[in-house]
């Protein structure tokens, strides 16, 4: 039976109106979402998006040759706009709000997520319909979205080893958190690499740095102290061997290394929360995230302090 939030389709045209204002939707989200990378000095995560808007600018052109070609093309726009479905607009409203939490790993979920939901509509269209027509188009257009969950699967695995390569995703990447005890434990020892990165940024560019910037790095060194005090793990062994200090070209770029690690951390312990089957792990590792979302706004608010708010890939420099 045909979902609710799938739009009952009697014609190629409005199949049409139908596909083309779901690539709409979606290519409009990749290019909001670019914008905003780019304002956030994410530049790796706003080339992804430029990519992804790529991909669905290539499959409104193929619905437009392909509407051409069988004398279905219309205007779309305004009139189309309520076939959309409602999770479409929800996954937009909850991105917009935690824009400064993206990574290009998450970025691919979601990526993952469209082209799957997109084969998930056109399937169940093809299912309802006794159109042989619309079946056949339907079931096209499924096949391309199941060709594009394979790709980009495919690039959100590699984007999920090379956070292993990050220090704390070699750390992390070690065991998994089976158990509350284990959970506690990564979140020190997470704590711990952070605070070595952030006290050598300080120490190797004390008398450079501008004083905004100091402040907010010793304010993230003090919520890190602040969770290792709360775990008992303040003043007692390290767990965690010295980080090794990096060598960077500029501040902007230890400044970026330190956020990229930030990102991976939350992104690694969202992922905990949402795979483990333990209550405990899942609150455990939901309070470890909620506690990262500050940490990150922290590092960022330096970052525009250096750079300017807004600027893009040429800041960079390294």
């Amino acid at each position: 039976m045909r979902p609710p939030d799938v739009p009952p389709v009697s014609s190629l045209k409005e199949l049409f109106e139908f596909s083309q204002a779901l690539a709409a939707d979606t290519l409009r989200r990749y290019e909001q979402l670019e914008i905003e990378m780019k304002r956030c000095h994410n530049p790796e995560v706003a080339a992804l998006f430029n990519e992804l808007a790529d991909l669905e600018r290539g499959h409104s052109s193929e619905l437009e040759s392909w509407a051409r070609d069988n004398g279905v093309a219309s205007e779309g726009g305004a009139e189309t706009d309520w076939r959309l479905p409602a999770d479409n607009r929800l996954l937009s409203e909850e991105i917009a709000e935690n824009l400064y939490l993206m990574t290009s790993y998450r970025a691919l979920r979601l990526a993952v997520y469209n082209r799957e939901r997109a084969f998930d509509y056109f399937s169940q269209i093809a299912a309802a319909t006794d159109d042989v027509a619309i079946r056949e188009k339907a079931e096209a257009l499924a096949h391309g979205a199941l060709e594009d969950v394979v790709e980009l699967r495919l690039r959100r695995r590699q984007a999920y080893r090379s956070r292993a390569e990050s220090l704390v995703g070699r750390f992390m990447h070690q065991s998994t958190p089976a158990s509350s005890e284990n959970m506690a434990r990564m979140a020190v020892e997470t704590d711990e690499i952070l605070i070595s990165l952030a006290e050598n940024i300080l120490t190797e560019r004390l008398g450079r740095l501008p004083a905004k910037t100091e402040t907010k790095l010793n304010s993230l060194l003090a919520d890190l102290r602040s969770g290792l005090a709360k775990s008992g793990a303040a003043g007692g062994q390290k767990r965690v061997e010295a980080v090794v200090p990096q060598t960077f070209k500029n501040l902007f770029s230890a400044l970026r290394n330190l956020l990229r690690e930030l990102e991976i951390t939350f992104d690694l312990f969202m992922e905990i929360a949402e795979t483990s089957q333990s209550e405990e792990v899942v609150k455990n590792a939901q309070d470890a995230a909620q506690q990262y979302i500050r940490r990150l706004a922290l590092v960022r608010d330096a970052i525009d302090d250096i750079a300017g708010p807004g600027v893009g890939k040429g800041a960079q420099g390294g």
